[in-house]
This record gives C-alpha cells, structure tokens and sequence, in this order.
C-alpha cells in the first residue's frame, strides 16, 4: 500500500518523461504487479491524449496584444463621425434659422412677407404715416409727415 502511494505520486511525471531511470525502472516493477496503479496509469494517459486533442482543435480567438494603429483609427473614425453628426445639427438648426423661422415670426406678428414697411412701423409702433410710391429721396419726418424731393 505504501508503496502503491508512491508511486501514484510519480506516474505523472514518468508518463512525461520526466523521471530519472532508477525511478523508471521502479514504476516498471511496481504497474507489473499492480493491477490499480496500472488503472491509474490508463487513466493518467487518456486524460493527457484528451488534452492534447483539445489543445490541438481549441485556438482561442482572443488576442491579447493591443494593437495601438487599429485602437488609434477606430477612435479617430469615432471623433469624425462625431464631426460629421455635429455639423449635420448645426447646418440643420442653421436652415431653420434662416428659412423657418422668419416666417414662423411673421404669422406670430400678423404680417406676410409682402408686407410694406408702412404696414410693418405701424405695427411696431402703432404710428402711421404714408411711405410716397414716387420715386426719389424719402425723408421721415418725425412729427409723422413724410416729404419727397424730386
């Protein structure tokens, strides 16, 4: 038995290689004789033949060295997509400035586009005086009379 507990404790490496040749010579004689250790023996090797099967079909994908040049473009494609999408708002909020909201403005105020610049002093102001269809210098009179030189 004591034995047998030895040499249990070797049959790991003498399955290696691993073993000075007394000690081989040792675990010889002992698996001859004994049925168990044997057993032990069989098991030691098919697990060892199933890790080598598993080590030759699993190739794990992960890599684990940083590969700074693909680190460095993914994050620059980030920063420019962020660009191009803060430029695209902008532009977006810019044409709303310029084309809806003047005339968001006019239908709050009550005026058209076409409104005349009479119409649109005298609502500001609620004073009115006549702009002249003449042509020639028009001078505002502030004491609401409009005068045209010809």
């Amino acid at each position: 038995m004591m034995d047998c507990s030895r040499i249990k404790n070797k049959l790991s490496a003498y399955l290696d290689g691993e073993l000075p040749e007394e000690d081989i010579r040792e675990v010889r004689r002992h698996l001859f004789v004994c049925s168990a250790c044997e057993s032990e023996l069989n098991k030691l090797r098919n697990l060892k033949g199933m890790m080598g099967r598993l080590n030759e079909s699993f190739h794990p994908n992960a890599s684990y060295v940083l590969d700074i040049d693909r680190i460095q473009s993914r994050i620059y494609s980030y920063r420019m997509k962020e660009i191009v999408m803060l430029s695209v708002i902008a532009s977006i909020i810019f044409l709303i400035f310029v084309f809806v909201l003047p005339t968001y403005k006019s239908t709050l105020i009550g005026i058209n586009t076409e409104t005349s610049l009479g119409e649109i002093h005298r609502n500001l102001t609620g004073d009115s005086y006549d702009v002249p269809k003449t042509s020639g210098r028009v001078v505002v009179n502030y004491l609401k009379q409009v005068s045209s030189d010809r």
